[in-house]
């Protein structure tokens, strides 16, 4: 299948997602509810997953009769499947599938465990090829193509700064999947973009604030916005409106790129 070409298409259409399936892993909070709220603003039927099930339930309702919350778990290999499964059974398409469940607990890299090495790469790395895997079959088998959305952070062109070894190690990973990927689905007529946000004001950074300041003796927010061209550090909407530009026919001709979202941040 050859990507579609759009260049009689008036701009206006591009953005209406209209009939259109769209599934957001770790959509519960932060970049991906943001990521969600486009979609469902765009006109698209919109599946928040989320080890969080209720919080995945009570943000969907926020989104309108469209959105559905689920309970899912990024690590678990089958989950994968079984979601893209349902959703196709439920909406007869799966248009796209943004893989944004993730977590980053520091630990300095001479201490960190075994489990706290694999508990990162279970969700960061792994949970991401797994979601790569059954959303390009469940894209296949429905026929309309599609397009595959890996956030995968700055980290994962540059270092991630002390105590995310892990983490950094994952999103490098990470890019390379979406290379991969991006290769082996485009006869499919599958795209795969990832997005690389610069640090992100969220829950899950607020909850790793503390540790951080600990160790690194100031505030990484305020340090950052000091340092980077934007002056301040990046909200999800800044990465929402990215992931419905890739998802949408104005970026029908790109694949296997990943778009930093970073205020200028790898500019320093």
């Amino acid at each position: 299948m050859t990507f579609p070409d759009f260049s009689d298409t008036p701009l206006s259409e591009f953005l209406s997602f209209e009939g259109r399936t769209v599934v957001v892993t770790g959509g519960a909070r932060g970049i991906g509810l943001g990521i969600a709220g486009r979609f469902s603003e765009m006109g698209a039927d919109v599946y928040l997953a989320d080890l969080d099930g209720d919080a995945a339930k009570a943000a969907a309702k926020t989104l309108g009769s469209a959105a559905r919350g689920l309970d899912f778990d990024a690590g678990a290999p089958d989950e994968h499947e079984i979601l893209a499964t349902r959703v196709c059974r439920e909406t007869s398409r799966l248009d796209v599938w943004v893989n944004n469940a993730a977590i980053y607990p520091a630990a300095a890299l001479l201490e960190a465990s075994v489990q706290h090495w694999r508990s990162v790469m279970a969700i960061d790395l792994d949970g991401a090829m797994w979601g790569v895997g059954a959303a390009g079959r469940a894209m296949r088998h429905c026929g309309n193509g599609g397009c595959v959305i890996n956030i995968v952070s700055t980290s994962g062109l540059r270092l991630g700064g002390p105590l995310l070894a892990a983490y950094t190690a994952a999103k490098h990973g990470l890019v390379g999947l979406t290379k991969a990927a991006a290769l082996e689905l485009a006869p499919h007529g599958i795209r795969v973009l990832g997005i690389a946000p610069s640090l992100t004001e969220t829950p899950g950074f607020r909850e790793q604030a503390a540790t951080l300041t600990a160790s690194l003796g100031d505030d990484p927010e305020a340090r950052f916005a000091q340092r980077v061209p934007a002056g301040r550090v990046g909200k999800p909407d800044d990465v929402a409106r990215v992931a419905v530009f890739c998802a949408s026919g104005l970026a029908s001709f790109m694949t296997g790129s990943t778009i930093t979202v970073d205020g200028g941040r790898l500019l320093t």
